[in-house]
């Protein structure tokens, strides 16, 4: 029988933990991280003759970890170990549907290091309450990748989740990627390319991420000494251009409309700043209520304290 290891990555609180317990049902199991107390969730199903190994990982925001938590999600990504026993076939993105940027940046750099990804969007009902509206079709052709619409509390999507999955083709070789380093970091990408045998993604990584696992390693350093580069200042530089990119993404595909609630109190407010705030005559009389009160206090408090 086929067997797929799938990796569950999102955000913190995006629904991840729901959707991996309606997948695996009972037939999960929990351990901890090697050196590490953070829990290891993982959990086995089946689809049409293939076996599905599928681990929940801690919630992150990006690869660039900032807590242990996180630092698990970017090694387990950074192995490159295709016998590694957790190193994923395929990506399930889980994204809150009430906040896509975020997800939509974690997307993006896990399609950079080259997995096969299904984007899943939870909690749709949610934002459709809030007034957010969302073109699935125009998305998934910014995105290039599949999108499933899913309630992971209420298990609904699952079907189609697993049957977009086993479609996914983890053989396809991209020749793209979404995020462009410049040519003036190219000979350094080149160096470490040829060096560690990973793609360009994966070289900037290893040039902008300056931790642990990365420390103590001479060549690498070698190669940022060589070519001044300073990790910091490739982080914000990716976070700066691929926010760029989400933003026109984001104003194609996504519209947010206000409440019949939410357009009272925004006409409620226009009317107290034309009639009252900004009027010609009425304003300088609503200045006036508030700075004498302010000005007794201030001025008659400050002589009472220094005859005290």
């Amino acid at each position: 029988m086929k067997k797929i290891k799938l990796a569950l990555v999102g955000n913190p609180n995006v629904g991840k933990t729901s959707l991996f317990n309606q997948l695996t049902g009972l037939n999960q199991k929990v351990g901890n991280y090697i050196g590490v107390t953070v829990d290891k969730k993982i959990g086995y199903f089946h689809y049409e003759n293939t076996y599905y190994q599928i681990v929940d990982l801690p919630g992150t925001y990006s690869i660039y970890p900032s807590s242990e938590d996180e630092e698990i999600v970017s090694r387990l990504l950074l192995k490159n170990n295709l016998n590694d026993l957790d190193y994923p076939d395929k990506i399930i993105v889980v994204a809150n549907s009430s906040n896509l940027k975020q997800s939509i940046l974690l997307l993006r750099q896990v399609q950079d290091l080259g997995f096969s990804v299904l984007f899943a969007l939870n909690m749709l009902d949610e934002a459709k309450k809030k007034g957010i509206s969302i073109n699935i079709e125009k998305l998934k052709k910014f995105l290039i990748t599949e999108i499933v619409l899913i309630n992971a509390r209420k298990g609904i999507g699952l079907n189609e989740m697993k049957k977009k999955i086993k479609n996914l083709n983890q053989n396809t070789k991209k020749n793209y990627f979404f995020f462009n380093p410049g040519i003036h970091y190219s000979l350094a990408i080149n160096d470490v390319k040829n060096n560690y045998k990973v793609n360009t993604y994966q070289a900037w990584y290893y040039l902008a991420y300056n931790k642990k696992f990365f420390k103590k390693n001479c060549l690498l350093n070698k190669i940022k000494k060589k070519y001044n580069i300073i990790p910091k200042r490739l982080q914000i530089k990716e976070t700066l251009d691929r926010y760029e990119e989400i933003g026109k993404i984001f104003s194609i595909t996504v519209s947010e409309f206000l409440s019949d609630k939410e357009k009272n109190c925004l006409e409620f407010s226009k009317k107290i700043d034309n009639y009252l705030v900004l009027h010609p005559f009425w304003g300088y009389f609503f200045f006036y209520l508030f700075y004498f009160p302010f000005f007794n206090v201030f001025f008659f408090g400050q002589k009472f304290l220094n005859n005290l």
